[in-house]
């Protein structure tokens, strides 16, 4: 008897939840972008943080892994700067550099016009 008590309680706050909107939710659409705002959108943000960023991760992780195996033919060949690049700093750029819901490194606000990211350590 308790449990349907409860029940109805919850489903009783529930629908005055739902039923009385709150006075923010009013004030603009749930698709106003104000003009010009590149931001991302709250899903895509919350889809990197999600989906994106643990994927990107395993594959830093698994570049890191595979690069360092074949770290042997790649000095044979004399292409260990290019294959670490490939496989290990570009996924790692992508996952812990870029900004969270702007999935184009390239186009992200992290870099300003003219801008290259260098690896080089700043004259100090």
């Amino acid at each position: 008897m308790r449990k349907i008590h409860q029940s109805v309680l919850f489903a009783v706050l529930f629908g005055i939840g739902v039923a009385i909107p709150s006075s923010n939710a009013q004030a603009l659409p749930s698709t106003y972008i104000p003009a010009g705002d590149k931001r991302p959108s709250i899903v895509a943000m919350g889809l990197d943080f999600l989906v994106v960023r643990p994927l990107t991760f395993g594959l830093t992780v698994g570049g890191g892994v595979f690069w360092f195996l074949t770290l042997p033919v790649t000095a044979l060949g004399g292409n260990v700067e290019e294959a670490g690049d490939k496989l290990f700093i570009e996924p790692g750029r992508y996952t812990f550099v870029r900004p969270l819901g702007h999935m184009d490194l390239d186009n992200s606000p992290v870099l300003g016009e003219g801008e290259e990211v260098s690896s080089a350590a700043p004259d100090r």
